[in-house]
């Protein structure tokens, strides 16, 4: 009788998930075989901030379940303001993986989230094929973005 040792079955458990995640949906399995090898899943409660503004960071994550908020703080609690809810099969923290700067606001779960986490030195590690497939997708991501502030202007705009 043939027995899986345990970072196999771990390993097929992942991509398996990953494959229903939009973020993955243009990998290979072998691609997200070795994408699973490099990450790390998290678990965090509903209100957990997982990102502090104005911190270093050079990890990015991809939502398994659960949805974060992005919170630019203010000076007081009163002013602080959601920005975004970013939902399950997105990703955030990429654009510190992008530019090396610090955080640009807070993120905090808005229920109990499961998350993958790669780091960036793991991501530079990889083949250069894979790291390919991960900024393609974090340009993707970043247009997607830019284009629902540039309407959210472009509408506060119009009722000025």
């Amino acid at each position: 009788m043939h027995k899986n040792d345990g970072m196999t079955v771990a390993v097929e458990k992942k991509v398996l998930l990953m494959r229903t995640i939009d973020f993955f949906e243009h990998f290979t399995p072998e691609e997200l075989s070795a994408t699973s090898q490099m990450s790390h899943w998290l678990k965090y409660a509903n209100g957990d901030t997982i990102i502090r503004e104005g911190d270093r960071g050079s990890s990015f994550w991809v939502i398994l379940k659960g949805a974060v908020w992005v919170i630019k703080r203010g000076v007081t609690r009163s002013e602080d303001r959601v920005l975004a809810t970013i939902p399950t099969g997105e990703c955030f923290g990429e654009m510190s993986i992008i530019s090396g700067g610090l955080r640009t606001a807070d993120i905090v779960a808005n229920s109990e989230v499961f998350l993958f986490k790669i780091d960036g030195f793991m991501l530079n590690s990889a083949a250069d094929s894979l790291q390919l497939k991960f900024f393609k997708r974090f340009a993707e991501v970043l247009v997607k973005r830019l284009n629902k502030t540039s309407q959210g202007v472009l509408a506060a705009s119009r009722k000025s």
